[in-house]
């Protein structure tokens, strides 16, 4: 491809009469699109406002009425980040009132789905003394009920009573608040409506789906398995697997009140979007929910591989000390789309980069820059977009050249700069260091090279980025140095207040104890101390217990799950006596609640487990947290032989 070679009539651009902005008839196409949830329809309406904006050379600056229709196409696609980048930019004069308000309303929905309930309500209360047509104030009136099943399910029933007639949703959020308060009856009553409501609800909703997985819990909580596993199969649990680092953030015992005695269970449900959702319907009290919510909400909860959307059940409680790889769920705005939104390049949202679109594209920059010269920032998407076809180009078909790129990349970075939108964008020397890793003569030296960059941005990134960066780099080099983990480490807690409660740093200095813990079991233990890991936590001792054995065979995979294809999870906390034998048993997390329950609890006493040892003595410890996969045989293979699946047991080391 000659990329110099651009389209003829890119002089024509220049002289061409502009096109109008947004017009009633594409806002109205958009709204229709929405509507129907034609989401593509809905994209190529807005790429074309946005080639609209960009060739009548609008002011730089926000454009709230864009900012909302983008930001309402990315909630209803699955991205509540670059959506909270959209909507909080959003609001301004000149905005229809009827797209004003739909973007509130979506803007809660997002700060929901990150898990940011407050702002969620701060969002819903900017709309009260607004004139708000009936399907809004319902859109309302659902939200700030499900946001308060979490603190107050009493009055979540108040504010969702009025609409239990006329939907399945209202019937739910009771369903789940009764549930929540203990009243079993009442909630199998409402959900029992909502179940009947949910045949009447719109393809999109999903209804029974989401209805199906509440029943279950409510089934599982009066003893009937049999419904239980119904409902499961028809909220297709099947091939609804809970991400696996889920136990990892779960709470520390102790904090905000929760006690070792008490467990939430929720429904976790994906959508055609991919969106996960996470919402309460049991609890061994209503005030220990929002603990458990807050620390699990606005992550990756799924891993689903069905057919179409679903979801599944999990049960948790506290964890008895914190995990070395803990995060803080991310619940701030895409940093790239706030920054697009603030001010207004945007990118085309739907084209998808082929050779028609690059040429496209490449004639609208070559004109552009004729007309507003070399540095104007509304060069910026046009580089962005430009340099990421390119480089995908490059890689699929070999016949864009490398400068190319490069090129767009440091003119776009420069001016991404000069706005003050340092660190949204490679720089040269960024540019520079992966060139010189992906060139480098032995794998030794390109990996020498991307540990110490990585060690580099530790140091440097902000905060909260350095420290995501750092965990996902340390879970993933399986061959870096103890030396430099080490490092890496030190760098980090470095950065934080030492009488900060924020559990990063308790994580890291976990994470240090493990690393010290071979050349000097002191100043391990001096680590664990400083995090709140008590000396009797397993992991602690001289030589922890270790699972040589277990007594779990094919056939304890429950029939009921093999029926429906259930695959779920156990992780348990053990208490392991000074010869070996588990004294003592607390699930942390069980999914699909309680399936898998009964089988593993028969199972335990047939483990074979070392005696811990410390001081050279056998010694009991508490705190040995246990992985039990439950998983279906693979698809592809013929297992035909097979009359029940395989699962992963219990690894010998797990921690």
């Amino acid at each position: 491809m000659n990329l110099g070679a651009f389209v003829a009539a890119a002089a024509a651009l220049v002289a061409a009469e502009p096109p109008a902005p947004p017009s009633a008839t594409q806002i109205a196409a958009f709204e229709s699109a929405m509507a129907g949830a034609d989401y593509h329809h809905a994209r190529r309406v807005a790429e074309d406002m946005v080639l609209a904006r960009r060739r009548v050379r609008a002011p730089l600056g926000a454009d709230p009425l864009l900012n909302g229709l983008l930001g309402r196409l990315a909630l209803a696609e699955g991205e509540a980040p670059s959506a909270l980048g959209y909507l909080e930019h959003a609001d301004g004069s000149g905005v229809p009132e009827r797209q004003r308000t739909a973007s509130r309303l979506a803007l809660a929905a997002a700060r929901e789905q990150v898990g940011d309930v407050s702002g969620a309500m701060a969002a819903l209360d900017s709309l009260r003394g607004e004139t708000l047509a009936a399907s809004e104030e319902e859109t309302a009136t659902i939200e700030r009920a499900r946001l308060l099943l979490a603190s107050d399910p009493s009055a979540a029933i108040r504010i969702a009573q009025p609409l239990a007639e006329r939907g399945w949703e209202a019937e739910t959020i009771i369903a789940q608040a009764q549930s929540l308060l203990g009243n079993a009856a009442a909630a199998r009553d409402a959900a029992e409506r909502a179940w009947t409501a949910a045949a009447r609800a719109l393809p999109q909703d999903y209804a029974p789906l989401r209805v199906a997985l509440v029943r279950a819990v409510l089934a599982a909580a009066a003893g009937d398995r049999a419904a239980e596993a119904a409902m499961l199969n028809a909220g297709v649990v099947a091939g609804s697997r809970v991400e696996g680092a889920l136990v990892d953030f779960l709470p520390v015992c102790g904090e905000r009140g929760v006690t070792p005695a008490d467990s939430a269970t929720f429904v976790l449900f994906e959508g055609s979007n991919g969106a996960d959702e996470i919402r309460p319907v049991a609890a061994t009290r209503p005030a220990v929910v929002a603990a458990f919510l807050d620390a699990l909400a606005g992550r990756n909860l799924l891993e689903h591989d069905g057919d179409g959307p679903g979801g599944t059940l999990i049960t948790v409680r506290c964890r008895p000390f914190v995990d070395g790889n803990y995060d803080i769920p991310p619940r701030v705005p895409d940093p790239w789309s706030a920054w697009t939104a603030e001010h207004g390049l945007y990118e085309e949202p739907a084209s998808a980069g082929s050779l028609d679109d690059i040429n496209a594209l490449s004639a609208e920059l070559d004109a552009t820059l004729r007309s507003v010269g070399d540095d104007d920032p509304r060069l910026i998407p046009l580089r962005t977009q430009l340099a990421r076809w390119l480089a995908a180009r490059a890689g699929q078909e070999g016949d864009v050249e490398e400068w190319q790129v490069t090129e767009l990349q440091r003119k776009a970075g420069a001016a991404i700069a000069r706005l003050g939108g340092d660190g949204l964008y490679a720089s040269d020397q960024d540019r520079a260091t992966a060139k010189a890793i992906e060139t480098a003569s032995t794998p030794e030296e390109g990996a020498h090279l991307y540990r110490a960059a990585m060690l580099a941005r530790t140091a440097t990134l902000p905060l909260d980025q350095a420290y995501t960066e750092a965990r996902v780099w340390l879970a993933n080099d399986k061959d870096l140095p103890d030396e430099m983990k080490r490092q890496v480490v030190e760098a980090l807690l470095k950065r934080f207040d030492p009488k900060s409660p924020d559990l990063r740093r308790r994580a890291l200095l976990v994470r240090l104890g493990r690393i010290q813990k071979d050349g000097d079991i002191k100043a391990a233990r001096a680590s664990w101390s400083a995090a709140g890991v008590a000396g009797n936590i397993c992991f602690a001792l001289d030589d922890g217990p270790r699972v040589q054995d277990h007594s779990i065979t094919d056939q304890d995979y429950p029939g009921d799950a093999l029926e429906f294809a259930i695959e779920g999870k156990t992780v348990l906390d053990l208490t392991i006596g000074p010869d070996g034998r588990i004294e003592a048993t607390r699930l942390l997390l069980s999914t699909p609640a309680p399936i898998f329950d009964a089988a593993i609890a028969a199972k335990l006493p047939g483990f074979k487990i070392s005696p811990p040892v410390s001081g050279g003595k056998p010694r009991a410890c508490r705190g040995f947290i246990q992985t039990i996969q439950w998983k279906m045989p693979d698809r592809d293979q013929d297992r035909e032989d097979r009359d029940v699946p395989p699962f992963r047991a219990p690894e010998k080391n797990a921690t």
